[in-house]
Formats: structure tokens, sequence, C-alpha cells
């Protein structure tokens, strides 16, 4: 196989991991200055239903969170696709198997791309939490995160300390690496190249990768973090007292 193809594939899964980590960063902290110590919506006055089978509560507020997520890369990804037809950088005449074949690989990729948001998301909330008192890693150390599903045992036993990570963490992503080998074989199925489907896997692998080594750096730097922010909220706080702000 030909270098560059690789150098390319780690070089734009590296880019998407990046930005993709910058955007579920953005919304963990937003969303954990909302709730504060109040998860799952808390103490906002929104509509909840208690769906059993999950079991969880399901909010307005996470709702309209979720619409936004979907709606917003979907309506980026149309726009991105049409700048390349209007451009004529796509130029190939596809017929309708091969059209069939590339939105279903899409929607497989958009969907995993959606549950590791949720995931990576959920995890980032308690780091960036500013209620560290009540929020933060030692949430995961000391069980007190109310995981759904336990740890699968193989995976607990392989890797030492792994216990101490939610359960539906795993099967998600785990969950999203099946999704991203189905878009391959149908990326395959267009291209008639079997690469394709190794292609998909470790590009997956790479954003991944990338998410689980910026995390485990937010992780390590929150106390820094969590430090500076008091500061400028003081310092922020002395100014607007002095200046009648």
């Amino acid at each position: 196989m030909n270098i560059e193809i690789w150098l390319w594939l780690i070089a734009i899964g590296i880019a998407i991991g990046v930005v993709f980590f910058s955007r579920i960063a953005a919304l963990s902290f937003w969303e954990s200055q909302i709730e504060r110590e109040n998860p799952w919506a808390g103490a906002l006055n929104v509509w909840r239903v208690w769906i059993k089978k999950i079991p969880k509560e399901i909010t307005a507020y996470h709702i309209g969170l979720a619409a936004d997520t979907v709606t917003a890369t979907i309506s980026n990804d149309i726009i991105t696709i049409s700048f390349l037809l209007l451009c004529g950088l796509v130029v190939d005449i596809l017929n309708i198997f091969q059209i069939i074949m590339l939105f279903g690989a899409y929607l497989l990729i958009k969907t995993s791309m959606i549950i590791l948001q949720f995931v990576f998301e959920d995890y980032l909330w308690h780091i960036l939490n500013p209620r560290q008192d009540k929020f933060g890693f030692h949430t995961f150390t000391e069980k007190k995160y109310p995981s759904v599903w336990p740890m699968p045992r193989i995976i607990s036993r392989i890797i030492p300390g792994a216990r101490i990570i939610p359960g539906e963490y795993i099967y998600a992503i785990l969950a999203t690496g099946g999704l991203i080998l189905f878009a391959g074989l149908f990326i395959a199925a267009v291209s008639r190249e079997l690469f394709s489907i190794l292609w998909a896997i470790v590009g997956w692998m790479i954003v991944v990768f990338v998410l689980l080594i910026l995390t485990a750096v937010i992780t390590i730097k929150a106390p820094a973090l969590h430090k500076k922010a008091a500061e400028i909220k003081s310092w922020v706080e002395k100014y607007s007292v002095e200046h009648g702000a």
C-alpha cells in the first residue's frame, strides 16, 4: 500500500479527533456550568419522564441538547457535501446502489460519532464541573457514578483499574467500533477495495485514541484549571465591586 495514504489517514484522524474533542469539551463545560451540583438537569424546571428499561430519566433539557447535537452535525455535513458538489469536486456519477451504500455508511459513521460524543461528554461533565467537592475523578474512583451496566469481567481482568470505568462507557465505545466496521463494508461495496474496511477501522481507532489522550490530559490538568478559573472569578468579582459593573 502507498505510504501516503496511511499518512493522510493518520493526519485526518488526528485532525478529526482534535476538533471533535474541542466540541465535546465545550459542551461538557457549558452543561456542567448550567447543572453544577444537580446532575441530569435536577434543578431545572423542565418536564421529565422516567424510563424503567434504561433506567433513566428523559428530560426536555437533554432532548433539546441531543437534538442540537444531531441537527448541527448533520446540517454541517450537508453544507460541506453541497459545497463539494457545487465546486465540481465530486464528479463521479454514482448509480442508485452506490448512493444507498454511501448514505448508509454516512449514517453509521454519524451515529458512531454521536455515541462517542455522549460518552466522553458525560465523563468530562464530572471532570469540568465547578463543584469538585462533589464531582471530579474521585466520582469514579470512589464508585459514586450511577453505572447502569457493570464493567465486563474480561476487561477488568486484563486492564488494572478498569473497574472504576462505568460499563456503559465500554459497551458504547465497542458499539461505535461495530458501526464503523459495517460502514467500512458499505464503502468497500462501492470502492470494491477491501482495504476500505481496514481504513475505516484504523481511522476510528485513531480518533478514539486522540479522544482518550486529550481526555487524560484534561483529567490530569483539571485541578490546575479549576484553580485558575477560581482566580479569574475572584478577579472579575473584585473588578465589578471596584468599578460598579
